[in-house]
Parts: C-alpha cells; structure tokens; sequence
C-alpha cells in the first residue's frame, strides 16, 4: 500500500498505517498519532453518571482527519 497523501504529490512512499477515521494509507511523515479521551457510565441511584477514564486511547489519523477532530473539539469548548 503507498501513502495517500505523497501520491497526492507524485511522490510513491510506502504506508505504514492506516488512518482510522477514513482508512487512507499513511507514511510516517504523514501518520499523526493523537490521544482521544475515554469515558464510561456509572450507575448512580436513579441516574447515570458519566467519567472520564485515566487513559486516552491513541488513534492514527491523517491530516485532514486531525483538523476534522480539531474542529470538532474547538466548537464543543466554545
């Protein structure tokens, strides 16, 4: 498999993952390693109680991706 994105250039680079969001193959130029945060549910009496885990799970992405989560992120804080 080559990279998506130096094919982009007309570069032939081989992929050494896959983004997982959208499956394009990536090199390690273009491979970004990010932390997404975990979460899991409590009962609590009556109602259910929502926390974070201790661990982020790290997931590839591609760049387009990354801005994509990074979006996401900015509009949920602000």
């Amino acid at each position: 498999m080559r990279c998506y994105e130096c094919a982009t250039k007309s570069r032939e680079t081989e992929a050494v993952a896959v983004c997982t969001e959208c499956g394009r193959g990536l090199c390690m130029e273009h491979a970004g390693i990010v932390r997404v945060p975990q979460f899991f549910e409590l009962p609590m009496g009556m109602a259910r109680v929502t926390r974070r885990c201790s661990l982020d799970r790290p997931r590839v992405l591609c760049q387009e991706c990354r801005e994509a989560l990074d979006c996401c992120e900015a509009r949920s804080q602000g």
